[in-house]
């Protein structure tokens, strides 16, 4: 059994991690202490270590990103179970033990994973965070366990390749997605293990993170060979005619905002036709003259624009005139204009989550991990309970980005509905005057560069 501990500049936190290695009760234990051209006080911490009998010390020359040292540690490693552990994490001296006893009944199963504690920069619980039960699902979850304190089997990890190194991060995702019908995952429904939260953390990059976990998905569906749905985008604008408050010609930036929606989709290879559909002769006016037949439009009825209509009769009749033209599609995704920043890559992720996790939907979401109430007639009460625990299963995530996805014949209140998580910039709407002000800003920070 091997355990690795991966640092970059985690020189305070490094004892405590390597420590918590050295005190588990499971005796058969390699260390591997993997650093990636630490330029902080860790290098006191590894000249310790470099003497200690039971670890071996390997220095990365330069900075290599997660992956790298990953699989250098693989190939470095010689148990049968190899396990990663951030250096800014620890782990509960009976982790290995329970975890190597789980996954050795189960000759299936390729990887375990326990729950855990979240905690401060000092150690201090925050909270304990208890994982969906995968060992109760029919099918792959698409949350994928962490990539650090899962224990991994040598001769999977082999198998697959090791971790793809032209993607720095999110190795959890890219373990997750390799594991197939044959294959079982296990969890431990203990916390073994305590995730230090602080500013430094590598899930503080988002962006770095959504980038990465597109182009994993990207990587899978192609891997797999999922044939490529054909995919017609849906542009609803109500604009003025039957909306005061709709404002899709408003200049944001250096173009109209409804420009910005229109733009994205042609920027996605995934969509076969892309159609505005308004009963505004200004909206499609414009559309014609600026795009020509890049775009197609379709004049909807007032009755199909009202505030309080479902947009499901608009997405009906569009896709009705297009089968009267002989354009047949297996999906739609619907586009609204008030949310400008959502990008390319975004609706190609959705289309590729659709494939390779066979959704009946998609949407576009944030996690919200903020505390909410339901007033239950005498007052207000948590809606998850103690803050002290948070349940995965009861885990909120927020629709935004005006992004939905529809196999046709189908819709999100129905059947399995996947996500795409979007990041801050991409969920912001446009609803209001300081929204505008807001939007005006961001705009000035360019589009997202996705080719």
């Amino acid at each position: 059994m091997t355990v690795y501990v991966v640092n970059r500049n985690y020189g305070r936190f490094l004892d405590q991690a390597v420590e918590s290695v050295l005190s588990q009760d499971y005796p058969f234990l390699e260390v591997l202490v993997i650093d990636d051209a630490s330029d902080d006080e860790s290098d006191a911490v590894l000249a310790r270590l470099d003497g200690h009998p039971g670890v071996r010390v390997i220095r990365q020359s330069s900075n290599r990103g997660l992956t790298v040292c990953a699989n250098t540690a693989i190939r470095e490693s010689t148990g049968e179970l190899v396990m990663r552990l951030d250096a800014d994490d620890y782990l509960d001296p009976s982790a290995v033990s329970k975890m190597v006893a789980e996954i050795a009944g189960e000759p299936a199963a390729v990887l375990v994973f326990p729950d855990y504690f979240e905690v401060d920069p000092r150690g201090a619980i925050i909270r304990r965070v208890k994982r969906r039960d995968v060992n109760a699902l029919e099918s792959m979850s698409d949350l994928p366990a962490h990539g650090a304190c899962t224990l991994v089997r040598r001769s999977f990890l082999d198998a697959i390749g090791g971790y793809d190194e032209s993607v720095s991060c999110q190795d959890g995702l890219d373990l997750w997605l390799h594991v197939g019908p044959q294959h079982r995952v296990l969890s431990i429904p203990d916390p073994l293990f305590y995730y230090r939260q602080h500013g430094a953390n590598l899930t503080r990059d988002e962006g770095a993170l959504l980038r990465a976990r597109a182009r994993l998905i990207a990587k899978h569906v192609g891997k797999r060979q999922l044939p490529r749905p054909r995919v017609i985008g849906i542009v609803p604008v109500r604009g003025q005619a039957a909306d005061p408050g709709s404002l899709p010609l408003r200049v944001l930036g250096d173009r109209p905002l409804i420009d910005w929606t229109i733009d994205e989709a042609l920027d996605c290879g995934g969509f076969d036709r892309v159609v505005v559909s308004s009963p505004d002769s200004a909206v499609l006016d414009h559309v014609a003259r600026r795009y020509s037949r890049r775009i197609g439009v379709h004049r909807r009825s007032i009755a199909q624009d009202g505030l309080n209509v479902d947009l499901g009769a608009t997405r009906a009749d569009v896709l009705r005139a297009e089968a009267a033209e002989g354009r047949c599609y297996d999906a739609e995704m619907t586009l609204t204009v008030e949310s400008p920043f959502r990008s390319a890559r975004y609706m190609q992720q959705a289309i590729d989550v659709m494939q390779l996790f066979d959704a009946d939907g998609v949407v576009g979401v944030r996690h919200d991990d903020e505390m909410f109430y339901l007033h239950n007639g005498l007052g207000l009460e948590p809606l998850r309970g103690d803050s002290r625990l948070r349940l995965e299963r009861d885990d909120l995530f927020r629709e935004c980005g005006g992004l939905r996805l529809y196999r046709v014949g189908t819709s999100t209140s129905v059947g399995r509905t996947g996500h795409v998580l979007l990041d801050q910039r991409a969920a912001f709407t446009v609803r209001s005057e300081l929204d505008w002000a807001f939007a005006d800003s961001l705009a000035g920070t360019g589009r997202e560069k996705t080719r």
